[in-house]
């Protein structure tokens, strides 16, 4: 068979480029922030690890860090300090006390806090115990 007929029974079995090559699905973005020590030290402490997807309009990749860093900082029970973040991968990583913050209410938070720059968050995953990643909604 040739390379073209082939392409041809892949898009009519509906396996076109996209799904042969997805880019940055859910696990490629969850591993371009994440920590294992970072994960450790959060589970071990009773704290959990968030992985959010970051979706901008047109905010660039050092202004979106900027107003995470801020955005994480001004909120009780993120773990300062703990936000990872990776532009090309478009998402993000922090550390949060469940028992100050349910996730709900710090996801909604943190949405508020981040409209004026056009940045939302979108849960990918939750590590709460170890060995635990749970899909996020």
């Amino acid at each position: 068979m040739r390379h073209s007929q082939a392409l041809v029974l892949l898009l009519a079995l509906g396996l076109g480029s996209d799904a042969l090559a997805c880019g940055y699905c859910i696990e490629d973005k969850i591993a371009a922030v994440y920590d294992h020590a970072q994960v450790q030290t959060a589970l071990a402490a009773g704290r959990f690890v968030a992985y959010v997807a970051v979706q901008t309009q047109g905010t660039d990749a050092e202004a979106t860090r900027t107003a995470l860093t801020r955005a994480l900082a001004a909120t009780p029970a993120v773990q300062a300090g703990s936000l990872r973040f990776d532009p090309e991968a478009a998402a993000a990583a922090f550390v949060f006390d469940p028992d100050v913050t349910a996730l709900t209410t710090l996801l909604d938070t943190l949405n508020q806090s981040l409209t004026a720059q056009q940045i939302r968050l979108g849960l990918m995953r939750l590590i709460d115990a170890p060995g635990q990643m749970k899909p996020g909604t």
